[in-house]
């Protein structure tokens, strides 16, 4: 079940790892109203351009929601929280401890909260892909590839997603969302298992990332990862993700959904 906005006051998180929050609530008419009073002028700006009655809400409600997570970890006001919009287009925190990332899938938005480290988070909502061969091979290395098309056909879809969500967290968390290619993130696979487990390693360029699969609801996938502030270390000797891809020329869209 996923929380009402209300107990984000209360600083409940839907998970809680070690030195990252996560928050998960459903983008409803209930929830705009409760976090609307919450964005700034600008913000509320932005959402009044926003010609889709579902992304206004699912943007309030991410900006909203990233005031009220990141209130209760600076002991402030949510109103008094002040956000700015980073490299690339994603909103940012004037703050050397704090990291945080939103997403937004659906009728779900999630943030995360993150403290000495760098942090990305992805949702998406099972759906079927139109010209699914065709995103595999844009967005999937070699050996992910191979992964997927070794499973039951029954389990590809929700496999794909989960690897999908998985790169995005990933390039979030690097800073520059998906201006890069996701088949640059280079996700370590378990032959023979139908899904990522619940913490794996991925590798994009010179970064390591922590990637923790989370739960939330069956149709969904909710994905988060993390990195070190600082330096990021060298992938050890026969890691998988000790590659770096060629770079794909396909088009490309904003760093943040939110």
């Amino acid at each position: 079940m996923i929380p009402p906005p209300t107990t984000l006051a209360e600083g409940r998180p839907v998970h809680d790892l070690a030195g990252v929050r996560v928050w998960l609530v459903t983008a409803d008419e209930p929830a705009r109203r409760r976090l609307q009073p919450l964005l700034a002028p600008d913000e509320l700006t932005r959402a009044g351009r926003l010609r889709n009655a579902a992304d206004r809400d699912r943007f309030v409600v991410g900006r909203g929601l990233a005031r009220l997570a990141l209130a209760t970890q600076l002991g402030i006001a949510p109103a008094a929280v002040a956000l700015r919009t980073g490299a690339h287009g994603r909103p940012a925190l004037g703050c050397e401890t704090l990291d945080f990332n939103i997403a937004h899938a659906g009728a779900l938005v999630a943030c995360a909260v993150a403290r000495d480290q760098r942090v990305g988070i992805d949702v998406e909502h099972l759906r079927v892909l139109r010209a699914r061969h065709a995103f595999v091979e844009l967005t999937c290395a070699p050996h992910e590839r191979a992964w997927l098309e070794s499973l039951p056909r029954r389990a590809r879809k929700a496999a794909l997603f989960e690897l999908w969500t998985a790169k995005e967290a990933c390039l979030k968390a690097s800073g520059c969302g998906l201006l890069e290619p996701p088949s640059e993130v280079a996700v370590v696979l378990r032959p023979g298992r139908e899904r990522l487990p619940a913490r794996t390693l991925a590798r994009f360029r010179e970064e390591r990332f922590a990637v923790h699969r989370l739960a939330c609801p069956s149709d969904y996938r909710l994905t988060l990862a993390t990195r070190p502030r600082r330096a990021a270390a060298a992938a050890p000797a026969g890691d998988p993700t000790a590659r770096r891809p060629l770079r794909s020329s396909g088009s490309r869209r904003r760093a943040d959904r939110a």
